[in-house]
């Protein structure tokens, strides 16, 4: 790939969402945006336009274009509307993407690799997939469906030029079983390091103004609707009385009809909080007066089983102890650094021990504080970036 000297490469990045949250993406680009001319392509929900910050778009170091979707108000919320919005904005996307006239095309998830390929073939770009799911393990569809998505994601993975996946467990399956032509590279979607306030005490103070009797808490930050809620609240009424779990993330997330109910049977109302969403930027200021990280998936398919959880790694930079379900990428992480214990996802008495064997024990519980920052200091994007710029260094050369 020649380039003039004075022209930096140009690199369109597809993402079918509104850039701002997605971290993943944000740190990405931030990271390319010194040695590359990085544009940014996603799309804008009507209702939102209003609610993006201008200020924030002049001053990032990349260019974001939001493409608005006609489609969005005037087709029904099902799959055939979905076919639709998808319809419009590839068409779009392609249209934009190929003015930009990328040197290096990064599609983001497996329905940003098909604009992607489309991008390639017209104006020959390099591809990157960046496969941060295993898709046909979540999507949530009939059996054709999945096995037409699966077909169609092995076709295009052979017209990628890279291809990266957020942990090794995902790299190997993509590679061994999903048709991807090579071994993806891995490249973990980590925070940056970043120290919060240590006297910042917004979260204990939200739980000490609805319970003064509450000395340990709990938190899990997004939603564990779908996530073994209940075996958290059969834990919850195992444990002493002065332990709350506080939920931050939008109600819709978190609340049911029946959630409601096993709290009223389990009595532990005056010790579930739910606090409302938080700018990711100031997660950390929050998660740092609590006493325990919380990171629960159901093992209902591989993706989740494999899951790459930010939340583990947010908790060590506050130097917050954790107890997690006991799959491999949580549990590679809490045998290198041994800052917190894993319990069996739907077994509550194993989560009840897991609680008292972190809380229980002073000297070891600080121990387990010192080791999460350790890790913090080690296992964070600013040395993860390096591994993505090393990518794009290579792929740049061919």
């Amino acid at each position: 790939m020649t380039q003039c000297s004075d022209q930096k490469p140009k690199v369109c990045m597809l993402v079918l969402n509104e850039v701002f949250s997605d971290g993943r993406i944000m740190r990405a680009a931030a990271a390319l945006a010194q040695n590359y001319d990085v544009e940014v392509l996603g799309w804008l929900r009507p209702e939102r336009k209003d609610k993006l910050s201008r200020e924030t778009l002049e001053t990032l170091s990349f260019k974001i274009h939001l493409v608005e979707i006609w489609t969005a108000k005037h087709l029904p919320k099902n799959m055939l509307g979905y076919a639709g919005r998808y319809v419009e904005l590839l068409v779009r996307m392609v249209k934009l993407g190929s003015s930009i006239k990328p040197d290096i095309i990064h599609a983001s998830g497996i329905d940003g690799l098909l604009i992607g390929y489309l991008l390639k073939k017209i104006t020959g770009g390099k591809l990157i997939y960046d496969a941060y799911e295993l898709y046909r393990e979540s999507l949530r569809q009939s059996k054709l469906i999945i096995r037409i998505m699966g077909w169609l994601e092995t076709r295009l993975m052979k017209g990628c030029d890279e291809i990266i996946a957020c942990n090794r467990q995902r790299a190997d399956i993509m590679y061994k079983e999903y048709g991807s032509p090579f071994l993806p590279k891995v490249v973990r979607n980590l925070p940056p390091f970043s120290e919060p306030a240590k006297n910042d005490r917004r979260l204990r103070d939200f739980v000490r103004e609805r319970n003064p009797n509450i000395d340990r808490i709990i938190v899990h930050p997004g939603g564990i609707l779908f996530r073994g809620i209940n075996v958290v609240l059969s834990a919850l009424a195992r444990v002493p009385e002065n332990v709350a779990i506080v939920l931050i993330g939008y109600a819709s997330h978190n609340i049911s009809d029946e959630v409601l109910r096993l709290i009223e049977e389990l009595d532990v109302a005056n010790r579930v909080f739910w606090h409302p969403q938080v700018p990711y930027s100031e997660m950390l200021d929050y998660l740092i007066s609590a006493d325990l990280g919380l990171v629960i998936y159901p093992n209902t398919n591989r993706n989740n089983y494999y899951c790459a959880s930010n939340k583990i790694h947010d908790f060590a930079m506050c130097g917050l102890p954790v107890v997690s379900v006991d799959f491999p990428p949580c549990r590679d992480i809490l045998e290198k650094y041994r800052y917190g214990v894993y319990f069996q996802w739907n077994n509550s008495e194993d989560l009840r021990r897991a609680i008292d064997e972190c809380l229980n024990d002073e000297t070891q519980y600080r121990q387990m504080q010192a080791e999460a920052f350790r890790a913090a200091k080690i296992e964070n994007w600013d040395r993860e970036k390096m591994v993505l710029i090393q990518i794009y260094s290579k792929l740049n050369e061919k």
